[in-house]
């Protein structure tokens, strides 16, 4: 059992990384600045800061890491504990892991002992008399360097200021003096800057503002599940995260907090995409035959344990599936850019596709299936099939390619070519069924269709499947089932091929709309060029100032029709140039990259429906003869 205390802040904040650090289990550090300032207004305003959790542990009992003492966002992005220098190995008696309230403890050592995103958290010792629009009184705020100094302000860095207080012997009124000298205040603000002083010192050192339960529990899988019950009851973890938690207490030979940012690093390639913890987590569910929907209850027992063990023994071949996958999609399909991939999750069911038929690298496609997957998959991201929530997507791309095996192992068997093993795995008279092959095709169904997860399915498909792997093994069975999958996905009132009504609710900067304007480009366009200048943008070819003082609305204004893709150099060149004297300076090649339809000087305000229209038509035109 453990028992709740109350401490100093500055007490914890000079302990940490000595004594008090992280579980392997917690998540990045993800506050914003603006929430590190709040929490600050919070402290002098006297409110609580919420209950923190601490586990007194020994050394050797779980892994830990150390906290940011200086911390930049993208670190939280590719969280590499080992790149990052954050693991912490050495052997204690004793050390403090931080359950609950990693953001806010994390916060505090940051603004009053490290650096945050290159800046320092400053106090403006004038504020606390009347709230912002924010609803903040006291005023902090990050600074890179020393703010300006003028009559309405007066900055101290909070650093500063703690370190002033921990000095024997030194008083408010000591440090209040030293700063009036130094800044020239008018006398008429030492009451101010004496009592936000006081508060500040207060909130930090000498109040016990700090509450906490500190527990002493020794068993580790206790310890996460009072983690999993005190991260799960709001939004502070998402299940991906609990998930992940789990997967890095389970596994027992791979350390999941370091290979999973080391794969992310080499799928994101220095930011060209944006993949993560979650859709790693989610891809290895679908290959697995796990639940696709998280469910704490369902990782967190003995079926969890199952799982992550399935992930752990199958991760090097989760590995290779997944990045072959992507080296198809980028290499062969063009997408090489997080731009081009308005859904991550639309390339899962080609991973499981890829998984059933152990295909590890791009070259292991046969020709007429790239082309089949690549149709389906551009098809697929431009009609936003994957858009919004994809369980029931994901089920559906698992079901249909087993029911494409089933269908094609019951005309196998009812060929005559059935043998012992069969009956013995599905016996006749256990079913009541007259023939085989009608168990299969029951058996099958009902797996099928009963099963919401297909997590049985799988499994119960292994029992026959090895039985005439040469079926599964032939190449007129391996496919992509593009046709299945769109038929159900219809289903689902999705749109899986392109059409004009899908082009018509392309809109400027749309999630699909670079994917659109990138296909109609004969050439390759860099998303990570050289030079900044060259960096692809999107731009309005009938301008937006022209098209406004036209009574154009923006809806009109910003269909996919009046868009292009041009360099951020050209971009700015033509800023908001009329369109008649835009092409009068244009080439004709660059009119015909553009799209442009009929005769160019032909089109003005007054006509510009038509020309959205027709231009909108040329380019599903063009999208469909490159897929």
């Amino acid at each position: 059992m453990g028992e709740y205390r109350d401490y100093h802040i500055s007490d914890i904040i000079e302990e940490i990384n000595s004594k008090y650090f992280l579980p392997h289990i917690q998540r990045p550090f993800v506050w914003r600045d603006e929430q590190v300032i709040r929490l600050f207004d919070s402290l002098l305003r006297g409110y609580p800061i919420g209950t923190f959790l601490f586990w007194t542990t020994k050394s050797h009992v779980a892994r830990r890491r150390k906290f940011f003492q200086n911390y930049y966002r993208k670190y939280s992005k590719d969280f590499n504990i080992e790149k990052l220098g954050l693991e912490d190995a050495t052997t204690r008696d004793n050390v403090i892991l931080v359950l609950d309230g990693q953001q806010r403890l994390q916060a505090l050592y940051l603004a009053t002992s490290g650096i945050y995103e290159g800046k320092e958290l400053y106090f403006d010792l004038l504020s606390g008399k009347e709230e912002d629009e924010e609803g903040l009184l006291y005023e902090f705020k990050f600074f890179k360097k020393e703010p300006p100094k003028n009559v309405d302000t007066l900055w101290v860095k909070v650093k500063d200021m703690v370190n002033r207080f921990h000095k024997k012997g030194v008083l408010v009124a000591n440090v209040k003096n030293d700063i009036m000298a130094s800044s020239k205040i008018d006398q008429a603000f030492e009451g101010d800057i004496e009592n936000n002083l006081e508060r500040l010192k207060n909130a930090l050192i000498s109040d016990r503002r700090l509450s906490s339960y500190d527990e002493t529990e020794t068993d580790y899988e206790r310890i996460f599940d009072i983690f999993v019950r005190v991260n799960s009851g709001g939004t502070k973890l998402s299940k991906s995260d609990l998930l992940f938690s789990f997967i890095k207490l389970q596994w027992k030979t791979i350390e999941a907090e370091k290979e999973f940012p080391k794969f992310l690093e080499t799928l994101n390639a220095n930011d060209q995409f944006e993949f993560s913890v979650d859709f790693l987590l989610k891809t290895s569910l679908v290959l697995i035959g796990a639940r696709v929907k998280y469910d704490i209850k369902t990782f967190t027992g003995a079926k969890g344990g199952e799982i992550a063990e399935k992930i752990e023994n199958n991760w090097q071949k989760i590995k290779a599936t997944i990045a072959s996958v992507l080296d198809l999609a980028r290499d062969e399909f063009r997408i090489k850019n997080k731009k081009l991939l308005p859904s991550m999750n639309a390339l899962i069911p080609t991973i499981y596709y890829a998984w059933r038929n152990d295909k590890k690298s791009r070259d292991d496609f046969e020709a007429e299936d790239k082309k089949t997957i690549k149709n389906w998959l551009l098809n697929t991201l431009l009609g936003g099939v994957f858009r919004g929530s994809t369980d029931e997507l994901l089920r559906t791309a698992r079901k249909k390619y087993l029911f494409r095996i089933s269908q094609d192992y019951t005309k196998y068997l009812v060929q005559g070519n059935v043998q012992k093993e069969i009956a013995d795995v599905f016996n006749q008279k256990q079913h009541g069924l007259s023939s085989t092959a009608q168990v299969v095709t029951a058996r099958s169904n009902e797996w099928i269709i009963n099963d919401g997860d297909c997590s049985f399915t799988i499994e119960a498909f292994e029992k026959y499947l090895n039985v005439y792997k040469d079926i599964i093994d032939n190449p007129s069975h391996k496919t992509f089932p593009a046709g299945l999958l769109n038929e159900e996905y219809r289903k689902l009132a999705k749109i899986t091929e392109i059409n004009q009504e899908i082009l018509e609710n392309i809109r400027y900067r749309d999630s699909e709309s670079y994917l659109v304007l990138y296909l109609i480009y004969p050439y390759d366009i860099d998303f990570v060029p050289s030079s900044d200048a060259n960096y692809p943008e999107q731009d309005h070819i009938f301008s937006q100032r022209e098209l406004k003082e036209n009574s154009y609305d923006e809806s009109q204004i910003n269909r996919i029709g009046n868009i292009r893709l041009v360099t951020s150099h050209a971009n700015k060149r033509k800023s908001d140039t009329p369109y008649a004297k835009w092409i009068a300076d244009e080439t004709d090649e660059e009119l015909h990259l553009a799209s442009i339809p009929d005769k160019p000087n032909s089109w003005n305000v007054k006509n510009y429906t038509e020309f959205v229209e027709k231009r909108e038509a040329e380019i599903l035109k063009r999208v469909r003869q490159i897929i």
